[in-house]
């Protein structure tokens, strides 16, 4: 699903989300199983009592739901993609942090 408000995952929120799934026109379940977060945790994140949803997961979704790309571990081409993520994700937080008060 492209959207053209969410640029990065970065950009994924748990308002966000939501928007996406109902979008897709999942239930809780089908939206968040498919990025190991499970439908309680998911619900969370979606009303906002988890405040911050962490890195990795925000990675997992934008891949998933908005650049679209197989992240099935079960298949060679999803498993690929996931240690292509997995690397891409280490060196993001491997970056040094930018003073924006400048």
């Amino acid at each position: 699903m492209k959207n053209a408000n969410i640029k990065t995952a970065h950009d994924i929120t748990g308002e966000v989300a939501k928007e996406l799934r109902d979008a897709l026109g999942l239930t809780q379940p089908e939206f968040w199983q498919p990025v190991c977060v499970s439908q309680s945790a998911g619900s969370r994140y979606e009303s906002g009592a988890f405040e911050d949803m962490s890195g990795p997961i925000r990675v997992l979704l934008f891949a998933r739901y908005v650049a679209e790309v197989n992240i099935d571990a079960l298949t060679p081409e999803g498993a690929k993609n996931l240690r292509r993520l997995g690397r891409l994700q280490k060196a993001d937080t491997k970056k040094p942090a930018t003073n924006q008060s400048q």
